[in-house]
């Protein structure tokens, strides 16, 4: 009885006929050593008005970002406090020890 029980439970869970896509071989391109297949890299019109349009924004960007103005909430206060420290007659520097 387990026998014919182990032998059916066997052959249901393991199918006899092993399947697979049915889409053939697999198609691709060979590899022929050249970046999408050029074998010579011809420049397009847009590209260099592209690159220096890029680079040049970058440049602009980077000189922009460079002499922007401090516009922190640490800045403000600090000055705040040391003009109203000033107002009041206190020092805000420290005398130093020799």
């Amino acid at each position: 009885m387990f026998a014919r029980v182990f032998t059916r439970s066997t052959r249901l869970t393991r199918p006899t006929v092993m399947r697979r896509g049915g889409h053939g071989t697999p198609q691709w391109n060979e590899p022929g050593g050249y970046f999408f297949s050029e074998k010579k890299r011809v420049k397009e019109e847009w590209e260099d008005i592209y690159y220096w349009g890029m680079g040049g924004g970058m440049a602009l960007m980077a000189v922009a970002l460079a002499y922007k103005p401090d516009t922190s909430v640490v800045t403000w206060a600090k000055k705040e406090a040391e003009k109203s420290l000033q107002e009041k007659g206190i020092t805000f520097e420290h005398p130093t020890s020799v």
